[in-house]
Formats: structure tokens, C-alpha cells, sequence
């Protein structure tokens, strides 16, 4: 016999000499405890290691979301500048994104207002739009779709000029007080029209008062462009690969 087979008799008898003198119980409590033990240093691995996870991606969220925040506050500041270098009343972002499903699986496009300056004059204050400009269909502004995507820049020097042309655009403009407009394209890397910037003037003609307007304007909407790209790709980042932009 070898002494494998031994020791391995040996400690089956010593096993059931332990049976005899203590309770089984006793044996049954014990092994419990320790695998509760072995189990209860199991889970606290994994607790300690999904905390850190959770503590490292809250981290890297925090600075994305202060990216976001501190892109779009660029944009404000150069928007800013904008109305007074060419001296216009406000100016409008539109972005397209995502706005459901109808019944039959298309597609409802849409687009909100997301950034808005507006001009403070001492004799008329201009009042702020932004929020009746969200989630409306593109179709309600056509004009500006079908136009940008033949001109690099729209300008109408007379507001009066569309009326026949797109109902939705001149009425509203028209309730914002506008007497002429120029609309810029945003467009990301890969030329997809994305949006597009909206330049109220108060007075017919600007172009009258500034000949190159429309240098300035188109030069800020791919530098915009840039930016709010960017943006949204600190935004795709910060919600785990979703974003909710779309192509117009």
C-alpha cells in the first residue's frame, strides 16, 4: 500500500473519530461559516471594483461634460462678437437631431434653437426666441433647408421677399421683428448639413451699411461648425457612444 493511499485512510478515519466525538452540527456550522466568508470576501472584491468603475467613469464624465459646457459658452462669446461687428438684431443656431418615428417607421427630423444672442439697444430691447424654437419639424423652415443647400450663404435683404416662397419662415421672422436675414450652414467633416445659422437684422439692406457681411458670416459658420462638432462628439463620449444628431 502506498503511502498516498496511507494517508488519505488515515485522515478518513481521523474524520469520522471527530464525527464520533463532536456533534455533526458543529461540523456543518463550521463549513458554512467559512464558505460564507470565502463568499463574503468574493463580493467585496467585486463591490471595491465596480465602486472604482463607477468613481473613474463619474470622474471622466464630470470633465467631459465640462468640455461640452465650456465649447458651447466659446460659441456664445463669438456670437456675441458677432452682432456687434455686423451690427444685426440676433442670431440663432439651429441644430437638426433625431424626433421620433412616425407609424409607418419615417423618420420625424426636427431641429431646436440651441444657442441665441440678441441685441440690447437702449430705445427697443429684442426679446428671446429660444424657447418656442425647440423640436420643430425642418419642413417648418424649409426655405433655409432647400436654400443652403445650393448657396454657401442666403442672404434676403427684405423679409417681404419669401412671403410667397415659405409662409412658416416669413411669419415667423416676422413676429421676431426681422426685416432682413442672412442664414450660414452648419455642416460637419463630412459636408453633411447639419444645421444652420440664422442673422436678424432690424433694417432692409444691410449689406448697404457693411459690404462684406457676408465674408464675416460665412468665415464664423466654419469655425462654428467646428466647434459644435467637437461638442457633439464630447457629447457622444459623455453618454457611452449615443448622440443625438442626424443627417438633414
Amino acid at each position: 500500500m502506498s503511502r498516498l493511499t496511507v494517508n488519505i485512510s488515515q485522515l478518513f478515519f481521523n474524520f469520522l473519530e471527530a464525527i464520533q466525538k463532536y456533534d455533526i452540527t458543529t461540523f456543518v456550522g463550521a463549513f458554512s461559516l467559512l464558505f460564507l466568508w470565502h463568499y463574503y470576501k468574493a463580493i467585496s472584491k467585486n463591490i471595491i471594483r465596480l465602486l472604482r468603475l463607477h468613481e473613474e467613469k463619474h470622474k471622466k464624465q464630470t470633465k467631459t461634460f465640462s468640455k461640452i459646457i465650456d465649447v458651447n459658452n466659446y460659441v456664445l462669446d463669438l456670437l456675441n462678437l458677432l452682432l456687434d461687428d455686423i451690427s444685426c438684431a440676433r442670431i440663432l443656431i439651429m441644430q437638426y437631431h433625431n424626433g421620433g418615428y412616425a407609424l409607418n417607421g419615417v423618420d420625424f427630423t426636427k431641429m431646436s434653437c440651441t444657442h441665441e444672442v440678441i441685441r440690447k439697444t437702449s430705445n427697443k430691447q429684442v426679446k428671446p426666441v429660444q424657447t418656442t424654437l425647440l423640436n420643430i419639424p425642418i419642413t417648418a423652415y424649409s426655405y433655409f433647408t432647400r436654400q443652403l443647400r445650393k448657396n454657401p450663404v442666403v442672404y434676403v435683404p427684405s423679409l417681404e421677399s419669401i412671403k410667397f416662397d415659405d409662409v412658416s419662415t416669413y411669419e415667423e421672422f416676422k413676429i421676431h421683428g426681422a426685416k432682413s436675414f442672412i442664414c450660414a450652414p452648419l455642416t460637419n467633416s463630412d459636408g453633411n448639413l447639419t444645421g444652420f445659422i440664422v442673422f436678424e437684422f432690424n433694417t432692409k439692406s444691410p449689406l448697404k451699411r457693411k459690404s462684406n457681411i457676408l465674408d464675416i458670416v460665412e468665415h464664423y459658420s466654419i469655425r462654428i461648425s467646428g466647434m459644435l462638432e467637437s461638442a457633439g462628439v464630447y457629447e457622444e463620449n459623455y453618454n457611452g457612444g449615443k448622440t443625438s444628431s442626424t443627417k438633414a
